[in-house]
């Protein structure tokens, strides 16, 4: 089963569905699988979705209510490869903050372990 490390840095509560492909191209959804993130500035909540053949995410979908309105941001990828793929297959973590009303989604690696080859795992 894959997994990302989801922090929430929006001050609000966040809820999430996160869609897993079919395989390795986009368009063909396997299932999703919902979640909510505290709203605690840096709060953080592992999600494990897919199997050992279907690890990639496909889609981001976030929600809050927040500042007197409901903010909802829906991110799907088209290309694989693209930047979109990149930023949700190509890391371990998912940074979400709010800037202007609007959800910053950020990628990075924070917990793979290198080795002395500097191969990634």
């Amino acid at each position: 089963m894959a997994s990302k490390l989801f922090i929430n840095n929006t001050g609000f509560q966040v809820n999430g569905n996160l869609v897993v492909r079919a395989g390795t191209v986009p368009g063909n959804n396997l299932n999703s699988v919902q979640f909510t993130l505290d709203s605690g500035i840096g709060s953080q909540q592992k999600i494990e979705y897919g199997d050992v053949n279907n690890v990639f995410v496909d889609a981001l979908q976030l929600s809050s209510l927040a500042n007197g309105g409901y903010i909802i941001s829906n991110q799907i990828i088209e290309t694989r490869g693209g930047v979109l793929d990149d930023l949700f297959n190509r890391y371990d973590t998912i940074t979400v903050a709010m800037q202007s009303q609007s959800f910053v989604v950020t990628s990075s690696n924070t917990w793979a372990t290198t080795l002395a080859n500097d191969e990634i795992y």
